[in-house]
């Protein structure tokens, strides 16, 4: 968060303020929801003017694709590190602790993808990005249970 006597248009590098920004957003969609995640809250939240916000996302919907798109990027990197895991079981826990919501900021990270699953339903770019996402995911866990059926550290009397 930028210090107090630094609000206006916040200086330095273009990417790294989107993704202040970005961060800012969940903070407020995690606390307040969707419907309270205005520009307005966004940029006091990021220590910012509105103005400010405006010169790097124009409008809100071009701010919660970027956002949206930098979670799913987020899940899949998870994905790969989990992969990545010696063991399949580890693996397979990995993969499945990142999605329950165990603490506070889980918990909002929850409340966050919920109102992007919502606005997927309206939004074909949103809704495109759900479904990479729920594709990545189904497609890992199903490749980590075969081999766990292969390496017989997983019942096999189901389908992957």
């Amino acid at each position: 968060m930028k210090t107090a006597n630094a609000v206006g248009r916040p200086v330095g590098e273009y990417d790294l303020k989107r993704k202040e920004i970005a961060a800012a957003t969940w903070r407020v969609m995690a606390t307040s929801g969707l419907e309270k995640a205005s520009l307005r809250a966004i940029a006091r939240e990021a220590g910012y003017t509105t103005g400010a916000l405006v010169h790097y996302f124009p409008n809100k919907d071009e701010l919660l694709e970027f956002v949206f798109t930098q979670a799913s990027n987020d899940v899949k990197q998870q994905l790969e590190t989990a992969l990545k895991e010696d063991n399949i079981l580890d693996a397979m826990r990995e993969i499945s602790l990142g999605v329950l919501p165990l603490n506070e900021e889980e918990r909002g990270r929850i409340v966050a993808w919920q109102g992007f699953l919502r606005i997927a339903e309206n939004n074909q770019k949103m809704a495109l990005i759900v479904n990479e996402i729920r594709h990545a995911i189904h497609k890992q866990l199903t490749y980590l249970m075969q081999r766990g059926q292969e390496l017989g550290i997983v019942r096999g009397d189901f389908a992957a």
